[in-house]
């Protein structure tokens, strides 16, 4: 968890490097989906956007160049509102639940930021609609997957069980 204001202060850097590659993928490229992990043997983190064009009908995975068709209505896909994602509030809101900075994120999993929207959940039922935050932490006893909205800065799990760490 302590690598999170690391992310805070470099994600719109790595948001840039991601959109530069979707944009020359195709012009019309929106965002849909951010993720952040550790970049293996190096110190740095690996940015992965999934990306969403219109005129391609495709989604776009700047981590690996992959596109694949996109079986959906282009009005039902919905673009991540970077405004409203803030890893700093990520880590208030986990710091709140227990997770202490060395708490271990997920290594290949990291942190996925997307919309929970009717038409595509993401969480457990209760989890309000807006932007989430998807991690693994391990604390020590154990990984827990937790969500975070963007909402209510409250941590929720599957389990049912109180997400503190």
């Amino acid at each position: 968890m302590g690598d999170i204001p690391l992310i805070a202060d470099e994600w719109r850097d790595g948001l840039a490097q991601a959109e530069t590659r979707a944009f020359s993928w195709r012009a019309d490229a929106r965002l849909i989906e951010l993720g952040v992990a550790c970049a293996p043997l190096e110190p740095a983190f690996r940015w992965r956007g999934t990306f969403y064009s219109n005129s391609a009908q495709s989604f776009f995975l700047t981590d690996t160049g992959q596109s694949r068709p996109a079986e959906v209505d282009p009005a039902s896909v919905v673009t991540l509102p970077r405004e409203q994602v803030t890893f700093a509030e990520l880590h208030r809101a986990l710091a709140r639940a227990g997770y202490a900075d060395d708490s271990m994120l997920g290594a290949t999993s990291g942190i996925t930021v997307r919309l929970n929207v009717t038409s595509d959940r993401f969480g457990p039922p209760e989890t309000p609609d807006g932007v989430v935050f998807h991690v693994v932490a391990d604390d020590g006893r154990g990984a827990n997957d937790l969500f975070v909205s963007a909402t209510d800065w409250l941590v929720r799990t599957y389990s049912g069980r109180p997400a503190s760490g």
